[in-house]
């Protein structure tokens, strides 16, 4: 249903394209915008920790169960924002994110 409310995002434009997709993923909780910024960041690319944070929500994930060693197994995993960490957790472990292989074998 696309008639939520307008989402309190300072750069939505209810009058845009996107605003009735934007409203109806803040309502359901799925994307919730920059933390603290109250933006939702349009035109911003989707960053894999962004991605895994909106599809854990969509799927209702139990994010306190997720194991974060699962991420050791990936050469970057020391770049994985501390707000992140379970989301892309989950996501690895449900193989929703399985990384890319790199010329060594590592993972990234």
């Amino acid at each position: 249903d696309m008639d939520a409310p307008a989402a309190p995002f300072a750069d939505v434009l209810q009058g845009e394209w996107y605003a009735p997709y934007v409203n109806w993923a803040n309502e359901a909780g799925v994307m919730t915008g920059y933390e603290g910024a109250g933006t939702f960041g349009v035109g911003d690319p989707l960053t894999r920790e962004q991605f895994a944070s909106m599809v854990a929500r969509a799927a209702g994930a139990d994010l306190d169960a997720a194991d974060t060693s699962v991420l050791e197994g990936f050469g970057d995993a020391d770049g994985v924002s501390g707000w992140a960490e379970t989301a892309m957790a989950w996501a690895v472990e449900n193989g929703v994110i399985s990384g890319v292989e790199l010329d060594d074998g590592s993972r990234a």
